[in-house]
C-alpha cells in the first residue's frame, strides 16, 4: 500500500478503513486476544528458549 499512488492508494484506504478501524478492532479484541494468548503459551509451554 505503502508503494502506491494517487488513485489505487486512495481505493485501497477506502477498501481497508472500514475493517482495519477502531470499531472494528475493538470489536475483534476478545478474539485477537485469545489467539495471542494461545500462541504466547506455545512458547511457555516449550520451555526455553522460547520462554526468554
Amino acid at each position: 500500500m505503502m508503494e502506491l499512488d494517487g488513485a489505487r492508494h486512495t481505493a485501497l484506504r477506502h477498501a481497508l478503513a472500514e475493517p482495519f478501524g477502531t470499531r472494528a478492532t475493538r470489536q475483534r479484541r476478545p478474539a485477537l486476544r485469545a489467539t495471542a494468548d494461545r500462541l504466547l503459551a506455545r512458547f511457555t509451554d516449550a520451555g526455553p528458549p522460547g520462554e526468554r
